[in-house]
């Protein structure tokens, strides 16, 4: 142990910070155990799994549930959205490394993805249902294996509905 380091960590200002997150966890505590049983006994994450399975060289939301449930309850609940009133909509919804609009892996690698209706139902039901006006919606894109982060029509799309896009962020009002 590096005692000069601990000792020193007991006088950084960001110790408080993270005192206020760990004692805010232990007051609020939301069960990741209790999210993965319910994950695991829905009958469509076993089609989910058989589609992606494990052992694609890639970070994926299907790989460690465990893993990912775990650190996305503890993002969840230091944004403090573990506690809003109910049905309130939000002001800032993002997706980081969005993945969720691919539907099959092609042959080459690259992956065949939402078409410019399907995300413009998702912007639109977003948009009504969950974000709150003048709320934002950020989408950050994996790029696919020929560098491609979406198809030029979904880049359209994306302006049409007054997107401010920024390397691989999509930025929706």
């Amino acid at each position: 142990m590096n005692f000069p380091h601990k000792l020193r960590k007991l006088f950084d200002p960001e110790i408080i910070g993270s005192m206020r997150e760990h004692i805010h966890r232990a007051f609020h505590p939301v069960s990741a155990r209790r999210l993965q049983r319910q994950l695991e006994t829905d009958p469509s994450w076993g089609e989910l799994r058989r589609k992606y399975p494990r052992g694609i060289k890639e970070v994926h939301r299907f790989g460690d549930t465990n893993f990912w449930i775990k650190r996305n309850v503890e993002r969840a609940q230091d944004l403090s959205l573990d506690r809003p009133a109910p049905e309130k909509k939000f002001d800032l919804i993002t997706s980081y490394l969005t993945c969720f609009h691919r539907l099959e892996r092609l042959r080459d690698g690259n992956w065949r993805t939402w078409s410019a209706a399907e995300w413009q139902f998702f912007i639109d039901d977003v948009r009504a249902n969950q974000l709150a006006e003048g709320g934002m919606l950020l989408l950050e894109f994996h790029p696919q294996k020929n560098g491609e982060l979406y198809p030029a029509d979904v880049r359209e799309l994306f302006l049409k509905n007054r997107a401010r896009i920024f390397r691989s962020k999509v930025f929706l009002k």
